[in-house]
């Protein structure tokens, strides 16, 4: 049952329900154009999900261990420890002893960009290994790998990796029971509980008050409904980073925060929105360009959904051409990957796993994410 299709709608609709809980005053209001627009972008995702449902297209399938595995595990290993020598030390640490990290300057340039993204997607197939095969050894490789994003501070790399991880798991189960469910939604609202937790430490410590959630509930114009009713004021936080993308996409539709059209334009939305952004950004140094900035109805609300740079670029056309991107690619990249190939869980998890992010973000173009599904087509004839 899992499929990018589902996800997507799952994402979206979870995103559009909780932005029209209206708990904050200084939201921009939901437009029916935008809403109708959503709505007809996960309607079309419905039947090309149930077509992968029926087709069978994504779903789990062993894989036995592979020789190759231990000399992988040891190369990436050595890639970190280049990568700490060039840091001169390891963030996590730097920063425990009080020291500045600055975590834009990380990694060898170029080198870094295959360090990540190959750490994550071998994390992710060793994971793949060990369910198949309950390998001790595979789970040690797994969880050392895990800890990497860790030691760089990197929370998107980490949460990456769990969420295909997740996926990967959720494929080779049979089936989701009632308890199973239950399970799951209660360990989302303990994880989504102590967000808001920390959060709050982060907001009221640092302006040398106790515990509170009245800083972000006065700077962000909680509604009264809200602060007077029974929801625990820490999920208040999960509620501003799941609605604020649609919220950034509304607010900058309403002030038409939107370039002109010109093949110049054009040129760099094609090059900005569907071009790996390490390949992208190169080119628009030799364009003398800047990606686009979305405009935030909150500075530190700053996700925008895959849709708004889109808008920007192009208006509703923009946004039209980046739903269709959307549907059609998981057919496109399903007709490059075989069943065969042993990389074939870990690639359809992997782009699950991007359709689940693009609530936040453009993940065609991120390439801490969407090169991952480059590796699968290039190796799968090295694993057999």
């Amino acid at each position: 049952m899992i499929n990018p299709y589902y996800i997507y709608i799952g994402s979206f609709l979870i995103s559009t329900l909780v932005y029209l809980l209206n708990w904050s005053s200084i939201f921009p209001t939901l437009k029916p154009a935008l809403l109708v627009f959503l709505i007809g972008t996960m309607i079309l995702a419905l039947p090309l999900g149930l077509l992968f449902q029926t087709k069978k297209l994504i779903r789990g399938q062993e894989i036995g261990y592979h020789w190759r595995t231990r000399a992988i595990f040891r190369f990436i290993i050595i890639l970190w420890i280049v990568e700490f020598v060039e840091a001169k030390g390891i963030p996590l640490l730097v920063i425990l002893i009080g020291g500045n990290y600055d975590y834009t300057q990380f990694g060898v340039p170029t080198l870094h960009v295959f360090v990540v993204t190959f750490t994550s997607f071998f994390s992710v197939y060793l994971f793949h290994v060990y369910l198949s095969t309950r390998t001790r050894r595979v789970l040690f490789y797994y969880i050392i790998l895990m800890t990497l994003p860790l030691l760089i501070i990197s929370r998107g790399m980490f949460m990456i990796n769990v969420a295909s991880s997740v996926i990967v798991y959720l494929q080779f189960s049979k089936k989701i029971s009632v308890k199973r469910i239950l399970i799951l939604v209660t360990l989302m609202l303990i994880v989504l509980y102590g967000f808001g937790v920390v959060g709050n430490i982060r907001s009221s410590y640092s302006t040398d008050k106790q515990y509170s959630s009245n800083y972000i509930l006065t700077n962000v114009s909680a509604r009264p409904e809200f602060i007077n009713g029974p929801i625990p004021n820490e999920y208040f936080w999960s509620y501003l980073y799941i609605a604020s993308p649609i919220g950034n996409l509304q607010h900058n539709i309403d002030i038409e925060n939107r370039l002109s059209v010109t093949a110049r334009n054009s040129v760099l939305f094609i090059n900005n929105e569907f071009i790996f952004d390490f390949i992208s950004k190169r080119i628009n140094r030799l364009l003398h360009a800047d990606r686009v900035v979305c405009k935030r109805f909150v500075d530190f609300l700053t996700v925008a959904s895959v849709y708004t740079n889109s808008y920007i670029y192009a208006g509703w056309v923009g946004l039209c051409l980046m739903a269709l991107a959307i549907l059609v690619f998981p057919i496109f990249y399903m007709g490059l990957i075989r069943r065969s190939n042993t990389f074939y869980v870990v690639a359809t998890s992997t782009m699950s796993s991007m359709y689940l992010f693009m609530i936040f973000d453009n993940m065609f173009t991120f390439t801490g994410l969407s090169f991952q599904l480059v590796y699968p087509l290039v190796l799968g004839r090295f694993f057999r």
